[in-house]
């Protein structure tokens, strides 16, 4: 059963963003479903060769902020 969805609000550079949006556009989906698989996948642990396609594409796009 799903739950109902929220609105989370991220900081991305520009750049990814655009890329994002292009990448999810290409692929018939939503940068928020893209998100939500991908943080899917580090819950639960998914070994990375068994990521969507989709998700690698993005690994290691972003910058991690401290």
């Amino acid at each position: 059963m799903r739950t109902m969805n929220s609105k989370l609000t991220l900081s991305l550079d520009k750049i990814v963003i655009q890329a994002a949006k292009k990448y999810a556009k290409e692929h018939k989906t939503s940068v928020s479903r893209l998100a939500e698989q991908y943080f899917l996948d580090l819950i639960h642990s998914k070994p990375r060769e068994n990521y969507p396609k989709e998700s690698l594409d993005f690994i290691g796009i972003a910058k991690v902020q401290t």
